[in-house]
């Protein structure tokens, strides 16, 4: 789920087929939540010795299902990703799932968190960019975003549209306004343009008052032209 989440594969699913990937997981939890009431998942005998429940193969089961699918999922969308994130997911599954294979064959072998913290390490420290790819102020992709992106599209060889926008009187706002209020009406002229974000469709802020918005071939152009110059032909409150 994390892999899908990441490529937005999850996001452009059908709502059915959502449904369908996340039924496993359901079940999952209706047996580990109540565990305790009806010993599925584990319990404890009278002298309090931990023993594996009916349930436990499933879930082991499940683990090995979705990290196969993740694996499938991630070699089709390669492209998707940056290099040091695709490293990192790469990582981030055998690093996951040894510690499970581990922990089934010699369960007092308590090594499963370990794993899952030393995945979740990987993915703090590659995928997680701290800010290197996006403006913190906007929230929209910053110049080094903005090439990512443009990057991982030209790779699929895929149709792009950048619409760009400038704002001319920057400075002579600044004055007049005062840099908060200007500040305010940059967000407000983000929120305005910028929509949704998706694999075929995202903002930048590539300067103070330098937008771009890139387009993909799932897109409509001519839609968002007009809705940019609709966007724009309106006074703004301030």
């Amino acid at each position: 789920l994390f892999i899908l989440s990441l490529s937005t594969r999850l996001t452009r699913m059908k709502l059915y087929r959502r449904f369908l990937l996340l039924l496993p997981w359901l079940v999952s939890m209706s047996i580990v939540l109540p565990t305790f009431r009806t010993g599925l998942a584990f319990h404890f005998d009278e002298a309090h010795r931990y023993s594996r429940g009916a349930g436990l193969p499933f879930l082991y089961l499940l683990v090995f299902a979705y990290t196969f699918i993740g694996a499938v999922f991630l070699m089709m969308d390669k492209d998707y990703f940056p290099r040091n994130t695709h490293l990192a997911i790469c990582l981030f599954l055998p690093f996951s799932l040894i510690p499970v294979v581990l922990q089934y064959y010699f369960p007092e072998v308590l090594v499963q968190n370990l794993g899952v913290a030393m995945s979740e390490l990987f993915i703090l420290l590659t995928v997680q960019d701290f800010g290197r790819y996006t403006d913190r102020a906007s929230g929209l992709y910053n110049r080094s975003g903005f090439v990512a992106q443009l990057e991982i599209l030209m790779r699929k060889r895929k149709r792009i549209v950048i619409f760009l926008i400038s704002l001319d009187v920057v400075d002579f706002l600044k004055d007049a306004l005062g840099v908060g209020t200007f500040d305010e009406l940059q967000r407000e002229i983000i929120r305005a343009f910028s929509g949704s974000t998706s694999l075929d469709r995202f903002a930048s802020q590539l300067g103070e008052g330098r937008y771009a918005l890139v387009l993909g071939e799932q897109t409509n152009p001519d839609r968002e032209r007009v809705a940019l110059l609709e966007c724009f032909r309106k006074p703004w409150t301030v």
